[in-house]
């Protein structure tokens, strides 16, 4: 995925998902020097990825993991909710930028640009 692509480019990744109604982890919000990016998909393809999901952890008997409403129209209508209002709320974190029609490879060369971008703009205001 983008984080692998990441990592493969020499940056040390951290991936969290963001659900409605689900703390986020406090070291996140402690994070000074190390930049925040939310990336995101349109709902359908979401929910698509997250049937998917389902039903492999079905084929490999696992179950009870996720939440029986994990790929409900409605449910990943409000984690991308959550998702955009915590990005507006820290304005100083990257995104969401939108990766559902792009490659791995593009959608990493966004965010290294994103960095540069938030790097540049830090440096301007120091």
């Amino acid at each position: 995925g983008i984080a692998s692509t990441l990592a493969q480019r020499g940056k040390r990744v951290a991936t969290l998902n963001i659900e409605d109604g689900m703390p986020v982890p406090e070291e996140l919000f402690q994070l000074k020097d190390t930049p925040v990016v939310f990336v995101q998909r349109d709902v359908e393809t979401l929910v698509k990825r997250r049937e998917a999901r389902l039903l492999e952890l079905r084929l490999k008997n696992i179950n009870g993991v996720l939440a029986p409403d994990y790929a409900d129209l409605d449910k990943v209508r409000r984690d991308i909710a959550a998702v955009d209002a915590l990005a507006k709320k820290h304005a100083e974190w990257i995104g969401p930028i939108d990766v559902t029609w792009t490659s791995e490879s593009d959608s990493t060369s966004s965010i290294l640009g994103r960095i540069v971008d938030l790097k540049l703009r830090q440096q301007q205001q120091s």
